[in-house]
C-alpha cells in the first residue's frame, strides 16, 4: 500500500466508530461515537472560549462539553502554532497502536477537522474512563511517565509508514524542543536532509547520517500534566511533539530537559533506554549535549 492510500486509511479512520479502549469496557457507557453537536456549534463555543481567556499569555485552546446521557467529550483547538491534524494522525495511530497495551493508553480522536486554518480535534473526556468511585483519575510517578514515553518510542512502526520523511504522522515537521529556534516547523524529504541540517548545527561540522531503518516513535513533550493514571493504567495525553524520527532525537531532547517538572521524568527515560547502549549514538549529538554548546549552536546556526 502506498503511503498516500494509507494516509487515506488512516483519514478515513476518523469517521468510523472507536470503541473505549480503558478496561473496565462493559461498565463504560460510551464505546461508539456519540451525537455530536452540529460543526458550527463546535466552532463558534471553542472560539467563546478562546476570547474570554484571549488576554492571557496563551489562551486557553481546550473545552469540556456535555453531552446527552452523561457524555462528556473534549475539544483541543486553535492556529497551527497549538494544534494542528499531523498532531490528531498521531493520536489517532497511537490510540490503536495501544489500545490492548497492559499499562499505556491513548486517547481516541473521535473527529478532527479544519475551519478557516483552525483545526479541532475531538475526543472523550478523561471521566468517561473512571467509570465507578475506584477508579480515581491520578497524577503518575515521573516513573511512569517515563514508562509510558519508552513504549511509544519502543513501539513497532508498521510497515506503510516505514519510508515516510522524518516528522510528525501524515508529512508534518520535526517538533524538538532543540529544534524549535533553529529549525522552525521545517519539513524534511528525507533522511538525507535531515542529517544535512543536523550536521549544519553542530559547531564541529561533523558529517552525519541515518538510516531507514533507525526511524522511530518519539514523544518529546514531557510535561507530568501530559500524563494521567486510571487504576493501573497511565494515559499519554497530549501529541503536539510527536512523530517519527531516528532514536537519537528523543535522546537528545531528554538531555537537554532541564524544566522544572520535566526535568526528571526526562532522566527516568534516559534510565530505561538505556544510557550504556545508546553512548554510540549521543556522539553524534556531542556537541548539542550542553546548554553553553546548544546556544553555541544556535548562534552559528543563525549566521550560516
Amino acid at each position: 500500500m502506498s503511503q498516500s492510500a494509507s494516509l487515506e486509511k488512516l483519514l478515513a479512520a476518523f469517521s468510523q466508530p472507536k470503541p473505549i479502549p480503558m478496561a473496565p469496557i462493559d461498565k463504560c457507557p460510551l464505546n461508539v461515537l456519540p451525537l455530536l453537536p452540529p460543526k458550527q456549534e463546535i466552532i463558534d463555543r471553542c472560539i467563546e472560549r478562546w476570547n474570554i481567556s484571549s488576554d492571557h499569555e496563551t489562551p486557553n485552546n481546550k473545552l469540556e462539553l456535555e453531552l446527552a446521557e452523561g457524555i462528556t467529550i473534549f475539544i483541543k483547538f486553535g492556529p497551527p502554532s497549538l494544534v494542528d491534524m499531523h498532531e490528531a494522525y498521531t493520536q489517532d495511530l497511537m490510540h490503536n497502536l495501544f489500545k490492548n497495551h497492559p499499562t499505556v493508553r491513548v486517547l481516541p480522536v473521535w473527529l478532527a477537522f479544519m475551519d478557516d486554518a483552525w483545526t479541532f480535534v475531538i475526543m472523550p473526556h478523561l471521566v468517561m474512563y473512571s467509570t465507578d468511585v475506584s477508579q480515581t483519575i491520578a497524577t503518575p510517578s515521573p516513573e511512569e511517565c517515563a514508562d509510558a514515553v519508552v513504549a511509544i518510542t519502543q513501539a513497532e512502526v508498521p510497515s506503510w509508514l516505514q519510508a515516510q520523511a522524518p516528522g510528525a504522522i501524515g508529512g508534518g515537521p520535526l517538533r524538538l524542543h532543540f529544534f524549535r529556534e533553529i529549525i522552525p516547523r521545517k519539513k524534511h524529504a528525507n533522511l538525507d536532509e535531515l542529517a544535512e541540517d543536523v550536521t549544519k548545527l553542530s559547531q564541529w561540522r561533523v558529517p552525519v547520517k541515518f538510516d531507514q531503518h533507525e526511524m522511530r516513535f518519539y514523544y518529546v513533550d514531557v510535561n507530568p500534566e501530559n500524563f494521567c493514571r486510571i487504576s493501573n493504567l497511565t494515559i499519554v495525553l497530549d501529541f503536539g511533539m510527536a512523530g517519527l524520527a531516528p532514536i537519537e532525537f528523543q535522546i537528545v531532547d531528554m538531555l537537554t530537559e532541564h524544566r522544572s517538572g520535566y526535568e526528571r521524568v526526562a532522566h527516568c527515560v534516559l534510565e530505561k533506554l538505556g544510557r550504556e547502549k545508546l553512548r554510540k549514538k549521543e556522539t553524534r549529538f556531542e556537541a548539542l549535549r550542553e546548554d553553553q554548546r546548544l546556544w553555541a549552536v544556535k548562534t552559528a546556526w543563525h549566521k550560516s
